[in-house]
């Protein structure tokens, strides 16, 4: 579940995560100019000392719009990750839980008992 960017109470699916070409992660890198979005210090171009994150985590969001990604070196992403996505992501999806349980009639007992241990049903009275 995402959390609604309208923030209503309606379920949001998140699609597949989308795999970036080489011609988006040069538009992202060079909209970043080079910079990683989280410190601030130079990112290599290509290669293994660049990862590309989602700005609104994916499991939260689902915006797989290209202006969601940012160019960042892979330790501050996985800082992020640990302290911002996942938690945000483990509170959606408690809260899609309440929210499922508040829409759910409960299956209680519908009725009730007579002195005698009778069981006397409220729909069948």
């Amino acid at each position: 579940m995402a959390i609604n960017p309208l923030m209503t109470r309606e379920r949001v699916e998140i699609g597949p995560r989308r795999v970036l070409s080489k011609a988006d992660k040069a538009t992202v890198w060079s909209r970043e100019n080079g910079l990683c979005n989280l410190c601030g210090k130079p990112v290599p171009p290509a290669g293994a000392g660049v990862e590309f994150d989602h700005q609104d985590g994916h499991a939260v969001s689902g915006n797989e719009d290209l202006a969601n990604f940012y160019a960042v070196h892979p330790k501050c992403h996985a800082v992020k990750t640990a302290t911002v996505d996942t938690p945000r992501a483990a509170k959606a999806k408690r809260q899609e839980k309440l929210t499922r349980a508040k829409v759910q009639k409960p299956g209680g007992f519908r009725g009730w008992r007579k002195m005698n241990g009778e069981i006397v049903w409220k729909d069948r009275a």
